[in-house]
């Protein structure tokens, strides 16, 4: 193969090697891939410009290309410091120094081919090395193959180079040869060049996708403690009905003193024989499991038994989800005892539980074994809008929306290779004027006389109402109906992350209580209609005085807290306070109204003040209230003795 075909082979999988990075650079963990996208750019740009040159033998071009072969592995150098985001890395000037080198080496010897390469290569040759030791530096992080990978093929690269300086030195490259022109060496090294670009792109997608893994462990760990902190009763339940976990809201419920009191007994061990609608308990629980597994999620009434004999009726939110590997169905009880009392008094006739059913016009459907649609009931017509017609002979892509695809395909493969029937997945399909709905499936294999696979038949209906509702039930959780600001859950939510950040990256954090002054006598004199709007636009104040990122929350009544996160000084957040001070003590003209209010601002800051969260809101409370009592409209930031005072 001659050099300027394989130069061209070298660009073109460069530049799709980019392609695919930059498509992967939105996922967990992916976040330095655009900066690897980058760079393999660059690399294919360096080796477009060795054509060029050679075709008009100017020599521009040559600076040029090595320039991009020099930024190619800068860019890697980036990518690999801001992926580990450990401390103490080299300062990005430093990693840029070779660009410089390259431009002002070259110069003089543009029309010395021999010296031109050897000086190239050694240049090279130490970006490489800085490679290897910043992934042997931080070696472990992420475990795995991908690290491996990389030190191979940068082993590999130092390998070629060293052949190349080789060469030269020993006369190998006389100057009469040029860029393009072939001889062993050079055909040899590009393409072990080839091999080695495809390697390091492969060791960087491999690393990048097993530190994805991680953050999906560490999801889970802090799963766990938001559902042992949860205030809502909560208990996982697996799908042989028995629970696995509890908080500590849960066995208050139960009037339990231990987890071991609940874990490994079922839902029934707590409920009569019979509810009060008649079903069995075995049967409603049987029920409830398949409902929640089948379409991600199910709300129940129930009716059970404290430890102590002591009836009790509770909603049921059962939501299926996975955690550790693996399905199991979340529980969020709360307790109606008292709503049902008064539901029976005032309608004794009246059930007391409602159950889903399968709508009567779910879509059913058979695929091939390799996902083509083989039948489709005409009810399509009726729910999606489209004909059956449409997709007869179709990959069930065609219907699907492409982030589930991947999905499904599992789904598809679990059915055939368990050879028993699956259920739960949610995802969305092409309605043909209404976007995309939301979907449920369960699916069996379908077999043929002599018990073989043929394909698979399958049930879907549409929850996209239901997907909906979780959608707003989720958002009136995290914030305040009438200013839509984020409430105490979310602001507490995203405190801890906040502190752990400020914590890694040498930061501190500012935490402020607000309370307003002269609000409650707007409520008596004029409304509490006036005065909601004056909380809206003292919200929108405070948005304005903050950056975005930044959080402002409003915890009830005339009460906010202001987070200000990743600050350097606390003069910052006492400017930020006194914005808000000066902001907020402002008319504001409502109704033809011109009223005036101020506030009391205590800061707390993370760590000199507090480092866990519950004990700096606390401080920022007390600041906040030596601020109001010291005469209002100021700003107090904490001290020990503020403590010492209130006490």
């Amino acid at each position: 193969m001659d050099i300027p075909t394989l130069f061209l082979i070298i660009a073109l999988t460069n530049i799709l090697l980019a392609i695919a990075m930059a498509s992967m650079a939105d996922r967990p963990g992916h976040h330095a891939m655009w900066l690897w996208s980058l760079a393999m750019l660059a690399n294919a740009l360096g080796y477009l410009g060795f054509i060029w040159q050679g075709q008009t033998g100017h020599p521009t071009l040559l600076l040029f290309s090595n320039s991009m072969l020099a930024i190619w592995l800068i860019l890697i150098a980036i990518g690999l410091q801001e992926f580990y985001n450990r401390r103490c890395q080299l300062p990005p000037w430093v990693l840029w120094i070779p660009l410089p080198v390259t431009l002002i080496g070259l110069i003089p010897l543009l029309d010395n081919f021999q010296q031109r390469v050897f000086f190239a290569a050694i240049v090279l040759s130490c970006q490489v090395v800085l490679l290897l030791l910043i992934v042997l530096r931080n070696r472990g992080d992420p475990s795995g193959r991908g690290q491996i990978i990389i030190v191979v093929s940068l082993i590999a690269g130092l390998f070629l180079l060293g052949l190349r300086m080789l060469s030269t030195g020993m006369g190998g490259m006389s100057n009469t040869i040029g860029v393009l022109q072939s001889n062993a060496t050079q055909t040899i090294t590009f393409q072990g060049v080839l091999l080695a670009n495809i390697l390091i792109a492969l060791g960087l997608i491999v690393m990048a996708q097993e530190r994805a893994v991680q953050i999906l462990a560490a999801s889970e760990r802090r799963f766990r403690i938001l559902f042992e902190d949860s205030k809502q009763p909560l208990t996982l339940l697996n799908q042989a009905g028995v629970f696995t976990a509890a908080n500590r809201s849960a066995l208050a419920l139960f009037h339990l003193s231990s987890p071991e009191q609940l874990i490994n007994r079922s839902l029934t061990d707590f409920a009569p024989l019979i509810q009060p609608d008649g079903r069995l308990s075995t049967d409603h629980t049987r029920e409830m499991q398949q409902q929640t597994l089948m379409q991600g999620g199910y709300e129940c009434e129930w009716h059970c038994v404290r430890a102590d004999e002591q009836p009790l009726d509770v909603l049921l939110i059962l939501t299926a989800i996975q955690y550790e590997q693996q399905t199991v169905l979340h529980i969020a009880w709360s307790d109606i005892t008292r709503r049902k009392a008064t539901e029976a008094q005032l309608r004794l006739n009246e059930e007391k539980f409602r159950s889903f059913v399968e709508d009567a016009n779910d879509i059913i459907y058979t695929l091939s074994l390799d996902g083509f649609f083989q039948y489709i009931s005409p009810n399509i017509a009726e729910i999606l809008e489209f004909s059956p017609e449409d997709f007869l002979g179709c990959h069930f892509a065609t219907i699907v929306h492409p982030d589930d695809l991947p999905q499904c395909q599992m789904f598809l493969e679990r059915v055939l290779a368990t050879r028993s029937k699956q259920s739960g997945l949610e995802y969305r399909v092409q309605h043909k004027t209404a976007g995309w709905c939301w979907h449920v499936t369960n699916a069996s294999p379908l077999l043929d006389k002599d018990g073989t696979i043929i394909g698979m038949l399958g049930i879907a209906h549409d929850v996209t109402e239901r997907k909906l509702n979780e959608s707003k039930i989720m958002r009136m959780a995290h914030y305040d109906g009438l200013t839509s600001l984020p409430n105490r859950v979310l602001l507490f939510e995203q405190l801890e992350p906040a502190m752990a950040h400020a914590r890694q990256n040498g930061r501190m954090l500012a935490l402020m209580f607000l309370d307003l002054d002269r609000f409650k006598p707007i409520n008596d004199t004029h409304g509490h209609a006036v005065g909601d709007l004056v909380l809206q636009q003292a919200a929108q104040r405070l948005l304005d005085t903050v950056r975005e990122t930044d959080m402002v929350a409003r915890i009830g009544g005339d009460e906010f807290i202001v987070m200000l996160p990743d600050i350097r000084r606390i003069q910052h957040a006492v400017n930020v306070a006194e914005n808000i001070r000066q902001a907020l003590e402002q008319p504001f003209i409502i109704n033809r109204l011109t009223l005036s209010i101020s506030t009391s601002i205590g800061i707390a800051i993370y760590p000199e003040h507090g480092t866990e969260s519950d004990i700096l809101a606390r401080h920022a409370d007390i600041a906040m209230y030596h601020a109001k009592h010291g005469g209002a409209n100021g700003i107090q930031i904490y001290t020990p003795q503020l403590a010492t005072q209130q006490d």
